[in-house]
């Protein structure tokens, strides 16, 4: 039997029934996160300077040591092992970790975009008997700056704020750096005044403008003081050479405003896989404000957000009749399961904003 390695254990059972609804039979276990890291910093950086790897990993504590003796025992009795950790950089650099404990020619790499049906069947047709190393490498990359920098930058940073679970990793280490030396430069910082010359222009047709006076390189021209740039000798005369124009378009912000005066309202509906989400307190705020400004509720057009494209355009993939009760949303719009199965995203969008529409609106007294 196929034996699946996932991270996460919240994943197994969905992944394990999926697969077995596309006829892969497979044993699932998952490894709870990292299983190895570097040994407490008392041993030692264990790092090898001369190629900044790590020299020894060993299980992060007796938990994953016992889920290493689990995953290898699974190994040893599987005709083929699929890595199937999350498709990011910690998920390659767990692969990695489990992937030495594979005999030659049984280890395969698969990743998993989504956790449904269709995801799955994408990820075990497109697996292969590599990882990525490069994904590795930086993942390793991370963890030895981690243990080279941040351990040191801990202890002084514990050591001033003298508060417990501060820490200083490979991130807060150079942000920290970034406070110093900005808290540095705003303590040298001597404020001093400067002055530039403007001058007001009027063309023969009488029209008239502001100046600028620049130096050749189109900077403009500084004086340390304001007698100097009194003092700077100031033309009488000028010639356009040049008119540049820029057009800059602004789009406007939600509620977007439309021709016939109405406007949509953002963050109202949502078709996800499945489900049906209408927020209805917020809708029925937006068609208020539409009954005072524009006399008509109806001017307030839900903005219909859907996430069917990238699961296939099938709304009801991950469901099946026995779902349709504990779908209240999906229930209230009046179709049968039938009718809503064959509908396509377009036509589900339009019968879910239909019915968001369709109720009267609660107006103050």
């Amino acid at each position: 039997m196929d034996l699946l390695i996932l991270e996460s254990p919240n994943k197994v059972k969905d992944v394990k029934k999926y697969a077995g609804s596309l006829g892969f039979s497979c044993a699932v276990i998952a490894t709870s996160g990292h299983l190895l890291d570097l040994p407490p910093m008392a041993d030692g950086p264990s790092v090898d300077i001369a190629t900044m790897a790590p020299s020894k990993l060993q299980p992060r504590d007796p938990r994953a040591a016992e889920q290493c003796a689990r995953i290898k025992d699974a190994i040893c009795h599987a005709s083929r092992v699929i890595v199937a950790t999350d498709p990011d950089r910690e998920g390659e650099a767990i692969a990695a970790q489990v992937w030495p404990w594979i005999p030659k020619g049984k280890a395969w790499r698969a990743t998993f975009e989504e956790i449904t049906q269709a995801g799955i069947k994408r990820g075990l047709d497109a697996m292969q008997p590599k990882l990525h190393d490069s994904v590795v490498d930086a993942a390793l990359a991370r963890r030895v700056v981690d243990r080279l920098a941040g351990w040191h930058a801990t202890s002084v940073v514990f050591e001033k704020l003298r508060r417990k679970g501060v820490s200083a990793g490979r991130l807060q280490s150079a942000a920290l750096r970034l406070v110093v030396d900005r808290y540095r430069e705003n303590t040298a910082f001597v404020a001093s005044s400067t002055y530039g010359v403007r001058i007001r222009l009027r063309t023969s047709d009488g029209v008239e403008f502001t100046a600028r006076l620049l130096e050749a390189d189109n900077t403009a021209r500084v004086f340390s003081t304001r007698a100097e740039a009194e003092a700077s000798p100031k033309p009488k005369t000028g010639v356009v050479r040049k008119i540049e124009a820029t057009e800059k378009q602004q789009r406007p912000r939600p509620p977007f405003e439309r021709d016939d005066g109405g406007f949509v309202v953002p963050g109202s509906v949502w078709i996800r896989a499945g489900a049906v989400e209408v927020n209805r307190e917020f809708l029925n705020a937006e068609r208020v404000r539409a009954l005072e400004v524009t006399g008509d509720p109806q001017a307030a057009v839900p903005y219909v957000w859907a996430e069917l494209q990238a699961l296939g355009g099938s709304f009801f993939a991950e469901a099946s009749m026995d779902d349709f009760g504990n779908m209240p949303e999906v229930r209230e719009l009046g179709a049968t399961w039938d009718q809503l199965e064959s509908m396509s995203i377009e036509d589900l969008a339009s019968l879910v904003v239909d019915h968001a529409t369709s109720e009267a609106v609660p107006v103050a007294a």
